[in-house]
C-alpha cells in the first residue's frame, strides 16, 4: 500500500486594504479593472529585488472576488543539485538550467481578495511581494494616487486593545539595537536643541 504524502501546513494571514481618500470603490473592483487592461502574463510581470521578477502566474475573478498566484523568479537562473549518496567522503554539487522555455520559481504568494478583505499565504517569499505587486499594477493602469498610499494593514487583536483601553500603557520596550555612534549623534542633537532654546530665551 502506497504511503500517503504528508500535507504541508501553511499559515493564512488576514489583511485589510487601506489608502488615502478611500471611498466606495473596493480593492477587488480596482484589481479586476486593472487586470482587464493588463491581459497577458508579460503585462503582469514586474521587477523585484536582487534581479528577480514577480509574475502573476494565475488570475481568476468571479462575483467580484479575486484569486492571484504570484511567482517570484530570476530569469535564466540555474539551480544547484547535490548527490544523494551519503557513503562518500564528499558530495558532488552541480548547477543545472531550468527546462527550455521555463524558469525556476524562487517563491510563491497566494492571494484571495473580496472587497477590501485580503487573505494571503506565502511560500519562500515575503508578504511585501504582494503589496508591491498591487502597487505596480495600479501604477501601470493610471491608478497612481491609490498606488502611492495603499497598504495592507494587520488587524489589531480586540482583546489586547481592550486591555490597553482599561489599563493604559505603562512602559514601551523597543526590541532593537543602536551603534554607539548613533547614540552619540542623538545626544549631540539633544544638546544642540537645548542650546538653541537657551539662546532664544536670552
Amino acid at each position: 500500500m502506497a504511503k500517503k504524502k504528508k500535507t504541508a501546513q501553511k499559515l493564512l494571514y488576514y489583511r485589510r486594504a487601506r489608502w488615502n481618500n478611500q471611498q466606495s470603490e473596493t480593492l477587488s473592483s480596482i484589481i479586476i479593472n486593472s487586470h482587464s487592461i493588463l491581459t497577458t502574463v508579460d503585462d503582469r510581470t514586474f521587477k523585484n529585488a536582487n534581479n528577480s521578477k514577480v509574475k502573476c502566474a494565475d488570475y481568476t475573478e468571479k462575483n467580484n472576488e479575486v484569486y492571484l498566484r504570484l511567482s517570484v523568479f530570476t530569469p535564466n537562473q540555474q539551480a544547484l543539485t547535490i548527490e544523494k549518496d551519503g557513503n562518500k567522503s564528499s558530495s558532488k554539487i552541480d548547477e543545472h538550467p531550468a527546462p527550455e522555455g521555463s524558469d525556476f520559481v524562487n517563491g510563491d504568494a497566494f492571494v484571495y481578495i473580496q472587497g477590501n478583505h485580503v487573505i494571503l499565504c506565502t511560500s519562500n517569499t515575503h508578504q511585501s511581494v504582494i503589496e508591491n505587486y498591487i502597487k505596480k499594477i495600479l501604477s501601470s493602469t493610471d491608478q497612481t494616487s491609490i498606488a502611492q498610499s495603499i497598504c495592507l494593514d494587520k488587524v489589531a487583536s480586540s482583546k489586547k486593545m481592550e486591555i490597553l483601553d482599561k489599563e493604559g500603557i505603562k512602559k514601551i520596550d523597543i526590541k532593537s539595537s543602536l551603534y554607539l555612534a548613533s547614540c552619540e549623534n542623538i545626544k549631540q542633537k539633544n544638546i544642540q536643541k537645548t542650546l538653541i532654546s537657551v539662546s532664544k530665551e536670552c
